[in-house]
């Protein structure tokens, strides 16, 4: 299973290749959504990139897919000034996590189809940027949960972070896991999960005491809760390039230099986006054999 799509508007193109890969299931998904939005009040346009990164079945990213980014950026009204605090866009991201928890066990093959591999109880790491643009400016709005990433690349391709890779081992992580009761076993959860934030996962949100959700999401052993780091920059000056947003599979065997300097060989060869995507994640599989899905998108700031 695979897809492809591409788009750009006078600012902003993109492409974004993902590929089922050596696994027996696509638990991957993304968002890729151009100028999905305007706010008139600040003269802002909105644009959102997003992968979804699944874990013991495909219900969760789909899940993400079609409620993660309205329940964010819907709390206002369309026209009201845009004030994307780390807050707001919290209580999105929390928002989302409870519906996920709450929805019922009911199989919506009309949704969700016949061929995918469901589980009620998945899970599913996230990465998300939200672009906003005017004339003058680009912001970027990076928010991750758990181990896909977002980088982004100068104009000698030399890589900017984004995110984290949320690992239990981390010292923050950790801390988080044993105070909710939890252990981390061979770099796991529990010995078993093999990130510390994820969407779903409830197993692991849970007081072992009462065996009832902990209340406060940011508490929780596996957290839904976002780092959020934020990166402005003048259109005109074009000090960054492009940037790259793609599921562990591609990161378990490329390092951040070296997919910036895959794009960057692409782009001064002229090549399309979709090509250069396109073969990052054949590579990946064919060449250094990631055994995940592998999913890519490449943003170019015009």
């Amino acid at each position: 299973m695979s897809g492809k799509k591409s788009g750009e508007s006078n600012s902003i193109a993109y492409s974004v290749v993902s590929e089922q890969g050596l696994r027996k299931y696509m638990e991957d998904e993304y968002s890729c959504d151009l100028l999905v939005a305007t706010f008139p009040t600040d003269n802002v346009k909105l644009s959102y990139f997003a992968v979804y990164d699944g874990h013991g079945g495909a219900y969760a990213s789909k899940f993400l897919k079609t409620n993660l980014f309205r329940n964010v950026v819907y709390q206002k009204k369309l026209g009201e000034s845009i004030s994307f605090t780390n807050n707001y866009i919290t209580n999105g991201f929390h928002e989302t996590d409870e519906t996920l928890f709450k929805e019922n066990k009911k199989y919506d093959e009309e949704n969700y189809g016949d061929n995918d591999y469901i589980n009620r109880d998945s899970g599913s790491t996230c990465v998300s940027t939200f672009i906003m643009e005017d004339k003058i400016w680009f912001t970027l709005i990076c928010c991750n949960v758990g181990d896909s990433r977002c980088v982004l690349y100068d104009s000698d391709g030399i890589p900017t972070p984004l995110s984290n890779d949320h690992k239990p081992n981390n010292f923050k992580e950790i801390y988080r896991i044993k105070d909710a009761g939890y252990f981390v076993e061979n770099g796991r959860v529990n010995g078993n999960l093999a990130v510390s934030r994820a969407f779903g996962d409830f197993e692991y949100k849970m007081d072992p005491k009462t065996s009832k959700l902990i209340s406060d999401p940011s508490d929780r052993a596996v957290s839904c809760t976002p780092d959020i780091k934020r990166v402005q920059f003048k259109k005109k000056d074009k000090k960054y390039k492009f940037m790259v947003l793609a599921s562990d599979g591609i990161w378990d065997v490329f390092t951040n230099d070296e997919v910036g300097e895959f794009v960057e060989i692409g782009l001064d060869h002229e090549e399309f986006l979709e090509k250069i995507a396109d073969s990052l994640v054949k590579v990946a599989i064919t060449k250094y054999g990631s055994s995940d899905n592998c999913t890519v998108i490449i943003v170019l700031f015009k």
